[in-house]
């Protein structure tokens, strides 16, 4: 089957890719200098700790929660019906850094 991205996952079972906002200066993008300094500070180092417990909790629930594993799988299935349809594309904070 072929997938918009071949290669991505998540258009072929449920799945996660979460953003983590951590304060960063203006023009501080991925991969850059500023960036790297802004992400190796205390706060986004308390940030990443706290989404990435977040996130072992969300997949927690779904291996030991059956319905709540049921719901994320008709979720998925659902958005699967609907990726033939135009996407709209959520804006980002361009002042923030992710990762």
């Amino acid at each position: 089957m072929l997938t918009p991205w071949p290669g991505n996952v998540s258009y072929e079972c449920p799945s996660i890719h979460a953003y983590v906002s951590i304060p960063a200066g203006v023009g501080c993008k991925n991969h850059t200098p500023g960036f790297a300094a802004a992400a190796g500070t205390k706060e986004a180092h308390e940030l990443c700790l706290a989404a990435s417990k977040g996130m072992a909790v969300v997949g927690w629930n779904v291996l030991a929660d059956d319905d709540f594993a049921a719901k994320v799988k008709r979720d998925f299935e659902d958005d699967k019906k609907a990726r033939g349809q135009h996407v709209t594309l959520r804006p980002t904070d361009r002042t923030t850094g992710y990762c």
